[in-house]
């Protein structure tokens, strides 16, 4: 689910949407751990993978090859130059060229009038910030889970879809653990009290952005977090459960 916000122009004196991330990037541990959850390599293959595509990759750029990468798309080297042009071709030289760019064209295909990009979704739905508006600073400052965003839908009247990230919205509901550094635990729980721990990608005082689990069954769930973190934002001895009142109901 990209997010947007809304950006007034000066020029035409009119508001256009503007594409924003939220949270902190994803981390190289991250991305590997994925990797390996849906491959048959460890999450320190795919690191050492990823590490050497970029110095093979960045070797035969240097010779003057693009890079095909099958499912992503093409890199290759553009420069920048500096100063003014000269007057003929045989003037110009390696001394002009200011800076060096990789370039990216994602891979594309054409289905009939539609052409598809690569790492664009086929269901991608843009969301407005203001939707999610915890993580903007607009909301009220409830205790409590007060909103449930569904990011493959765009849904937020509490269903979701497996396998998707969802956003959570409130306040005192930061999950940490006891050190206050890690994340703390987070649940969902079914109709037979049966928990099933939730991977929790963001969290602070307000919000919350979780991954759905792919292999739980449809029906109605409710979601807890354990946190060493209190109303009052400090890190305390034992841990406080948040319970929310948003019946889950996955898809």
């Amino acid at each position: 689910m990209p997010i947007f916000k809304a950006v007034y122009k000066k020029m035409s004196e009119l508001w256009y949407p503007q594409a924003v991330t939220i949270g902190s990037p994803v981390t190289m541990d991250e991305l590997c751990k994925q990797i390996a959850m849906m491959t048959t390599v460890s999450t320190p293959d795919a690191k050492a993978a990823i590490e050497a595509m970029g110095m093979v990759m960045g070797g035969f750029m240097n010779s003057g090859r693009s890079v095909q990468v099958d499912g992503l798309g093409t890199f290759y080297y553009t420069c920048t130059s500096k100063g003014q042009g000269v007057k003929t071709a045989d003037e110009v030289n390696a001394k002009q060229i200011a800076g060096t760019r990789v370039r990216f064209v994602p891979e594309s295909s054409r289905k009939g009038n539609t052409v598809k990009r690569a790492l664009i979704s086929e269901d991608l739905v843009w969301t407005n910030i203001k939707d999610i508006s915890k993580l903007d600073g607009t909301a009220s400052g409830s205790l409590g889970f007060t909103s449930i965003l569904c990011g493959a839908t765009g849904q937020t009247n509490g269903h979701l879809k497996r396998g998707a990230i969802a956003f959570a919205n409130g306040g005192g509901i930061e999950c940490k653990d006891a050190t206050g550094e890690a994340f703390g635990k987070g649940y969902l729980r079914n109709t037979l009290d049966v928990d099933e721990e939730l991977e929790i990608r963001t969290s602070t005082n307000d919000s919350l952005i979780f991954v759905v689990p792919n292999d739980l069954t449809e029906g109605n769930y409710t979601l807890r977090i354990e946190t060493y973190i209190g109303e009052n934002g400090k890190l305390q001895a034992e841990p406080r459960t948040v319970e929310c009142s948003i019946p889950i109901v996955l898809e």
